[in-house]
């Protein structure tokens, strides 16, 4: 499942308001710890704004296993499009 770009966008944009390393260089095939060097605190507070952005929650075990933006933007868009994400 691609994500899309309006979800992508709006990722971006929180990881910049929330201060994440080189947020301004995000692309959804970056790498977290390699490419933009988030430690799993910075995906925690990017995490917790997300699910209050979205009204969603995501488990600590799920956060920990996103290793590209784009992981992050499906796990949003499997929460909002349940069925979409079953059928991909």
């Amino acid at each position: 499942m691609t994500p899309s770009q309006d979800i992508i966008v709006q990722v971006i944009g929180r990881a910049q308001q929330c201060g994440c390393p080189k947020a301004g260089a995000i692309e959804p095939h970056s790498v977290l710890a390699g490419d933009l060097g988030w430690t799993p605190i910075d995906l925690h507070f990017l995490a917790f704004d997300l699910e209050e952005g979205f009204g969603i929650e995501f488990a600590t075990d799920e956060e920990l296993s996103w290793r590209t933006v784009a992981d992050i933007c499906r796990a949003i868009e499997a929460r909002l499009n349940p069925k979409t994400a079953v059928a991909a």
